[in-house]
């Protein structure tokens, strides 16, 4: 869903309540996207940290 104009932010609304209440994940980023693949192929025993999405930007030189 590329939104433009009132409509197309309206379904993205009902995009995401759907997910939600099927309990299916919704990605919104292509680098979000990303790091879910990247998690997926590491497998369930590579996540030993936990660190808040800013700290994640922070590490990669996004936020300033």
């Amino acid at each position: 869903n590329t939104p433009q104009g009132r409509r197309a932010r309206g379904d993205g609304r009902l995009i995401r309540l759907a997910a939600t209440r099927h309990r299916v994940p919704c990605i919104t980023t292509a680098q979000g996207g990303h790091a879910v693949a990247r998690s997926l192929q590491a497998g369930p025993d590579a996540v030993t940290t936990v660190a808040s999405i800013q700290e994640h930007h922070a590490a990669a030189g996004v936020l300033p």
